[in-house]
């Protein structure tokens, strides 16, 4: 009898330890990583002003996301720009490699499962099939690269969209947003940049919302 009483001593010592571990992590938000912000606001919306409380919010939960208890897999993204530079013409370039990297930011064991990867928008087929590197399944703190490369031929601009369904919490349904511009070559002399590369030129515009806009006619549904 006093054997079997130190035995369940010692399954309460373990237990509780295992529990005050737990207990300095943040409880995960209710829809997951960077769904909301904590006083309600979208994410999506919060982000069109990260310099907010909402915005830095949002933006602390995915740089910060080991310190949540998030068991399901999650999505975050890399929160780098999604423009693609000012692109000078020239047919001889090759074009320009646009990447993502999400990152499966879950703290539990559930691994990410890509099921589907939509191209939306690019009404002029600019922009390669995407690809995704080195695979489909994201295991826990683990990242993949979304890979697409631009190549206009002609000048005006090019919106699209990345559109990843998976098993995610947070984002069954993720959309990037990128978008890209063509200018004329430059009149000799003049300094615009390197053909194909970044001009540094020109006005600043948005990307816009083309996610609903499939273009059977070169990337598959």
């Amino acid at each position: 009898m006093r054997q079997v009483s130190t035995v369940v001593a010692l399954s309460l010592v373990l237990a509780g330890g295992c529990a005050k571990e737990d207990d300095n992590k943040k409880s995960c938000p209710p829809k997951g990583i960077a769904v909301a912000a904590a006083d309600g606001t979208p994410c999506a919306q919060a982000s069109a002003d990260p310099t907010s409380v909402p915005g830095k919010d949002c933006r602390d939960q995915v740089e910060k996301y080991k310190e949540y208890d998030c068991f399901e897999p999650q999505v975050c993204p890399d929160q780098s720009k999604r423009k693609i530079p000012d692109f000078v013409l020239d047919l001889k370039a090759q074009g320009q490699e646009v990447s993502f990297i999400l990152t499966n930011c879950s703290t539990g064991n559930r691994k990410l499962t890509i099921s589907k990867l939509v191209l939306a928008g690019d009404s002029r087929c600019v922009f390669s099939e995407p690809e995704i590197f080195p695979g489909k399944v994201v295991d826990p703190g683990d990242q993949i690269t979304l890979r697409t490369v631009y190549k206009p031929t002609a000048v005006g601009e090019d919106h699209a969209a990345l559109i990843i369904e998976s098993d995610a919490q947070n984002y069954p349904k993720f959309v990037i947003p990128i978008c890209g511009k063509v200018i004329d070559k430059p009149a000799p002399g003049a300094d615009a940049g390197t053909p194909g590369k970044d001009a540094g030129t020109g006005p600043v515009f948005d990307c816009k919302d083309v996610q609903g806009k499939i273009t059977t006619s070169c990337h598959k549904e």
